[in-house]
């Protein structure tokens, strides 16, 4: 973090057009790394964002061919999590490539050998995180101190699940907040943004911790909420109103609304929309059909076509016809 008089300067806007002080930037953010570039005098690095409390996040290039090189033994100790908004990239870890492209992240662990090579037109999104502040977050969920290295899979979906709605959390905090990056500079929102960010991260993305911390979670919702959430996911494709939810709970509406929102952190018709909009979804990737995408938002009781289409660009940043017909070529 930089300072000046002593004081904190969280705003981030760094341009380098040397290899070295590319790498000398990157390494205060992340971590002891070697850069290697294609064409060190067409260098044009910049990385533009926040520090929020002890994260970082924002937009990072380099503007030529690069590739980042993570020594086992070097004291790298953070999670770098990115994903190219163009260009692509590709993570080399344990012998296994991974390719990343706008629809599929990767990660970079802590204390690990790994290899990242970025292509001339990469531009991506990165978010800085100490694995410290991760094991923090994961011991206030599980109730407990940890002692096994908490290990994510290296490949993080954009496009759907759990993984797809965090990126869309990530998006909105960077482009789309009537707050703005300017807000996080408040350090109690800072804190709580990344707290949020973490938290969130922590049950999206697969890891070893994962089932331990699905079972916690579970074990926090009332059963009168399990209910309920039940009733909403067995019934989806039907007709629901509040009061067949409340029913079947057997508990009063405002005791619904009010111990569904603190379980959930949502409500019971909101659950029930994006529950539908997420099977609608697995039913495109699955079926590829374009034709048919009318017929499975029917079949899911979205009547409304028009109004689907509009909230499901809302939640996946792309219409279902898209959807279908960017998969279609994949199932020929």
């Amino acid at each position: 973090m930089r300072a000046f008089n002593g004081v904190p300067q969280l705003d981030i806007d760094i341009s380098r057009s040397d290899e070295s002080g590319a790498h000398a930037w990157m390494t205060s953010i992340c971590g002891p790394h070697d850069l290697s570039v294609a064409r060190p005098g067409h260098i044009g690095f910049r990385h533009v964002g926040r520090v929020l409390n002890t994260a970082t996040i924002g937009y990072i290039e380099y503007g030529t061919d690069a590739q980042i090189a993570v020594d086992e033994l070097a004291h790298f100790d953070n999670f770098c999590i990115s994903l190219p908004v163009a260009g692509s990239q590709e993570l080399t870890l344990q012998g296994r490539s991974i390719f990343s492209d706008q629809n599929t992240g990767c990660i970079i662990a802590p204390f690990q050998a790994q290899r990242l090579s970025m292509d001339k037109l990469c531009k991506k999104i990165q978010l800085t995180l100490p694995s410290a502040l991760l094991q923090e977050k994961l011991e206030h969920l599980l109730g407990r101190q940890v002692s096994a290295r908490l290990e994510f899979s290296p490949t993080i979906d954009a496009t759907s699940g759990a993984s797809g709605n965090w990126w869309g959390l990530i998006k909105y905090y960077l482009n789309e907040s009537p707050l703005g990056l300017s807000a996080f500079g408040k350090m109690h929102l800072a804190a709580e943004i990344e707290s949020i960010i973490v938290k969130s991260l922590l049950f999206s993305q697969p890891s070893n911790y994962t089932d331990e911390l699905i079972k916690t979670s579970e074990k926090s919702i009332p059963p009168h909420i399990k209910k309920a959430r039940a009733f909403i996911e067995l019934n989806a494709k039907y007709e629901l109103s509040l009061e067949d939810i409340e029913t079947a709970a057997g508990i009063s509406r405002y005791k619904l609304l009010t111990d569904f929102k603190k379980s959930m952190n949502t409500s019971p018709m909101a659950y029930l929309k994006k529950y539908r909009l997420t099977k609608i979804r697995e039913a495109l990737l699955s079926d590829r059909s374009c034709a048919n995408v009318s017929t499975i938002a029917l079949s899911w009781g979205c009547t409304h076509l028009g109004r689907f289409s509009t909230e499901y660009r809302a939640l996946f940043g792309e219409s279902p016809s898209v959807t279908s017909r960017r998969f279609e070529s994949k199932g020929k």
